[in-house]
């Protein structure tokens, strides 16, 4: 095959190169994925869902006041939102949400007023200092090879709810690897660069799905979501190995430190199911005592 042909430049003055080798590094909030799927060599790209950034200036004490040094995360029940996580950054608290669709301009206002966020917070928060509305994938793409032509990053693969920093470097990785011991023709790159990103990372977001369905199962039922809390937060057995485990699973989901596969085999631990299991019935028979002597005190006749 001859090699590729680059045309790059203005409309009054274009110019054309010849490239052994092209490699799409890119961003699904690039205006390169709609003009590679109009070149028609099978490319889609990725599903995506637009989030909104928000950063809002507080102060170091003020934060640490609020937050502490710690990441929050929270399960919304609030439409259309998913989930809210609040990140210390030095001067400025991160913030993040994620939806059930696109999110626009007034659901940040939506959110500022929601009651499901300590009151103490959102005093503070009430205009950011900046934010923007980028989108993250929910699927990888289609077809990312040609002849010649790879694309990397989270244009091609990324992992469920994270952003494009590891997927570039996993399958950037992958790519120089494939281009410099196998090659660079179509059949190199599907049978070497493609198969081995759906297997770190395609594959592996198929169990991220999974965990993340099961944490909504668990926070759509409020019986569930006081279990789950109370056994996260230690309030059974404060020192508990078990303990720990759950919320090392927790912390591992939202911030991706490790592969959701590991996650999802950590949770399906037994002496951890088994934990959750006996835990949980406790919760329950106290629950169930507390209830049944509240309506014994009110059931009595007034003296």
């Amino acid at each position: 095959h001859h090699p590729i042909l680059v045309h790059y430049g203005s409309a009054s003055s274009p110019r054309t190169m010849e490239a052994d080798l092209v490699v799409g590094a890119f961003g699904v909030n690039s205006s390169l994925l709609n003009r590679l799927k109009q070149l028609n060599f099978g490319y889609r790209p990725p599903r995506t869902l637009v989030t909104c950034q928000a950063e809002f200036k507080l102060g170091k004490r003020a934060i640490n006041k609020l937050l502490g040094n710690f990441i929050h995360v929270y399960m919304l029940h609030t439409r259309p939102f998913k989930y809210a996580t609040f990140i210390p950054k030095g001067d400025y608290l991160a913030l993040t949400l994620i939806g059930r669709h696109n999110l626009e301009a007034n659901d940040l206002e939506l959110f500022l007023q929601t009651e499901e966020i300590e009151p103490e917070l959102l005093a503070w928060i009430k205009t950011p200092n900046c934010r923007c509305f980028p989108r993250i994938t929910i699927s990888s793409a289609r077809h990312p090879y040609y002849h010649r032509l790879v694309i990397i990053g989270d244009a091609s693969f990324s992992r469920q709810y994270k952003n494009g920093l590891e997927s570039a470097l996993v399958t950037a990785q992958l790519a120089a690897w494939t281009a410099v011991f196998k090659g660079i023709s179509q059949a190199d790159w599907r049978e070497n660069y493609h198969r081995l990103a759906r297997k770190i990372i395609g594959r592996d977001n198929l169990y991220g799905r999974w965990l993340f369905h099961l944490n909504n199962l668990v926070c759509s039922v409020p019986i569930l979501t006081d279990i789950h809390f109370d056994l996260a937060s230690g309030r059974p057995r404060k020192n508990s190995i078990q303990t720990h485990r759950l919320r090392s699973i927790l912390w591992n989901m939202f911030t991706g430190n490790i592969p959701y596969r590991q996650i999802f085999k950590n949770l399906l631990d037994l002496k951890l199911q088994f934990f959750i299991m006996k835990e949980s019935f406790k919760y329950l028979w106290r629950r169930l005592i507390k209830i049944t002597i509240n309506r014994q005190s009110h059931n009595q006749p007034p003296e």
